[in-house]
């Protein structure tokens, strides 16, 4: 029962998201204002409280696995489905704990090995430690195999995972093999319109964008476009992060015009759908921020940049990377609007 409520995480942020709200109601507006000043005038303001809270709540997650996994020591598939939420929640040094747990479990469960091995080589791939994440994918590549043959979804993601390694080392060649074959697999074992499927087109995309293939990268982007519409609708976080590929793309290609299309598409679907703190949002003023600077709207540019950085402020705080990142961004501005002035007075 608890490695199922573990593994249905989706259900489970959901629950606690909706008793959060619940309990976070102010019955009058009076209140609301209280509290709203109150937080206001605290150190930091809305976004210290913001990761204070998120940081909470994940140390309490935590912080119940390890206490399951304390009562129930030898439950070696509760241990690697707390493992695998650690992921999720950050957690790295505590997930990679408890998948080398994992891996000292003799039993004769390919799939139970091939997942130790698909978790463990996850870990070690977020913390940027790509030979060592490519030594377990490798390892679960053929466990996934013996166990379900060369057309199954499980194999067409150790596929992909391999892929991901290889385009962190800059290995294009080799991720593009891995990420073909992974594609693959999945239209023929998931369908045309899988949003695996679209999550391929995506990869190959970024590989080819990465290579300065920006045609190529345009048109698997595009591919994922088509599928996730179909599948998700106009109006979903991932069809918004899609419009923001092809935006820097088209950016990249000097297609100014078309790449502030895609960029306004984008802003409004997060809107509606993230919001108006999102680092997604953030990321999408940026870009056209970026845009709007090539095409010498300097004004609109700054614009678009402030907001990224007032967004970024809230989120993070003042000493997060993102926020240097914009500020560099706002003096390109700064610095270009000088060079035409002065080229103004000359002529």
């Amino acid at each position: 029962m608890a490695v199922d409520l573990i593994q249905d995480k989706s259900s489970l942020v959901q629950a606690l998201s909706d008793i959060q709200a619940e309990q976070a109601v102010a019955t009058w507006e009076k209140d609301k204002t209280q509290i709203f000043e109150i937080i206001e005038k605290s150190e930091g303001g809305f976004a210290a409280l913001n990761q204070r809270v998120k940081g909470g709540l994940r140390e309490w997650h935590v912080k119940q696995f390890k206490q399951l996994i304390a009562e129930s020591p030898h439950n070696h598939l509760l241990i690697l489905a707390c493992s695998q939420v650690m992921i999720e929640l950050g957690f790295l040094d505590d997930a990679l704990k408890y998948g080398q747990q994992c891996m000292s479990v003799q039993i004769s469960d390919r799939k139970y090995h091939a997942d130790v091995f698909d978790t463990v080589g996850k870990v070690y791939f977020k913390q940027g430690n790509y030979d060592n994440a490519m030594e377990k994918m490798v390892e679960s590549l053929p466990l996934n195999r013996s166990e379900f043959g060369d057309s199954y979804p499980d194999v067409a993601a150790c596929l992909s995972s391999i892929g991901d390694i290889y385009i962190k080392k800059g290995d294009y060649e080799e991720a593009l093999e891995y990420h073909n074959d992974s594609l693959k697999i999945r239209k023929e074992a998931l369908g045309k319109d899988s949003l695996d499927v679209a999550l391929s087109y995506l990869s190959l995309g970024d590989i080819h964008a990465s290579e300065g293939k920006l045609n190529k990268a345009f048109e698997e982007y595009n591919e994922t476009l088509s599928i996730r519409l179909r599948c998700q609708g106009e109006n979903h976080p991932d069809i918004a992060r899609t419009y923001h590929k092809m935006s820097q793309v088209c950016e990249q290609q000097d297609q100014l015009d078309k790449a502030l299309e895609y960029s306004e598409k984008c802003h409004s679907i997060i809107l509606n759908t993230l919001g108006g703190n999102h680092h997604d949002l953030a990321d999408t003023l940026t870009t056209m921020g970026n845009i709007n600077c090539s095409r010498k709207e300097f004004e609109q540019a700054l614009k678009f940049h402030r907001e990224a950085l007032d967004i970024r402020k809230r989120k993070y705080g003042d000493t997060h990377p993102s926020i240097a990142d914009s500020y560099h961004l706002m003096a390109v501005v700064y610095k270009l609007i000088g060079d035409s002035e002065v080229i103004s007075g000359l002529s």
